[in-house]
């Protein structure tokens, strides 16, 4: 059973590997053709011109397989280390402005893997900005009582109208 999504990838041509596939399978049928059709006197010279174009076809393979290997194996200039966690607050007094901070420690202390507080930060200025609950909580994975307890502090901190 497994091996039928494979079979069906390899079939398809928009992935690279079905593309070559069936540009294979389109090239021996084409050449099986010619073979069939061509007079018996120029078969062999058919013959010759499809193994040559083979040949060919082959040596290109091989040299752009050895052109992109010399490619990726050139050496690259090393990855940037990871960038490192602000020591202090993310965000200044003003956009905290209202936080609640005292609700949201009480509801933290019972959770098993309570969010960071820059992760409660940023979820805060995006429930002032108007995100709801289930935004909160997707995108910010958080539980369902304190994504509430953002957006209700922040509708109250924002003037209705």
């Amino acid at each position: 059973m497994s091996q039928v999504p494979q079979l069906r990838r390899l079939l398809r041509p928009r992935t690279a590997e079905g593309a070559a596939l069936m540009t294979v399978l389109i090239v021996l049928v084409a050449a099986v053709i010619a073979m069939a059709a061509a007079p018996v006197d120029d078969r062999a010279l058919v013959g010759g011109v499809l193994l040559g174009a083979a040949a060919l076809v082959a040596a290109a393979v091989l040299v752009t397989l050895r052109l992109r290997r010399t490619v990726v194996g050139a050496p690259r200039p090393p990855a940037r280390p990871p960038a490192e966690e602000p020591g202090g607050p993310w965000f200044t007094g003003d956009t905290l402005a209202e936080y609640p901070a005292q609700e949201l420690a009480a509801l933290l202390t019972v959770l098993d893997d309570p969010p960071s507080p820059h992760q409660l930060e940023a979820a805060w200025i995006c429930a002032t900005r108007g995100h709801d609950v289930a935004w909160l909580e997707h995108h910010f994975g958080l539980p369902g009582p304190v994504a509430r307890t953002l957006v209700a502090a922040a509708r109250h901190r924002i003037p209705a109208g």
